[in-house]
C-alpha cells in the first residue's frame, strides 16, 4: 500500500508540472505576442524605416 501511495503522488506531482509547463507555455506565446503588438503600436513608422534601411 505505502508503494502505491508513492506511486500516486509521483503520478500527481507529475500531472501539476505538465500543467505548469503547459501555462508557462500560454504565457510565453502571450507575452511575446503582447511585445510585438507593443512594439508595432508605439512607432510603426520608425521600425520599418529602420528595418529596410
Amino acid at each position: 500500500m505505502d508503494e502505491n501511495n508513492k506511486i500516486e503522488e509521483l503520478e500527481k506531482r507529475i500531472n501539476d508540472l505538465a500543467r505548469l509547463y503547459i501555462q508557462m507555455a500560454d504565457n510565453q506565446l502571450l507575452l511575446s505576442s503582447t511585445i510585438k503588438e507593443l512594439l508595432g503600436i508605439k512607432s510603426p513608422s520608425n521600425k520599418k524605416s529602420r528595418r529596410h534601411s
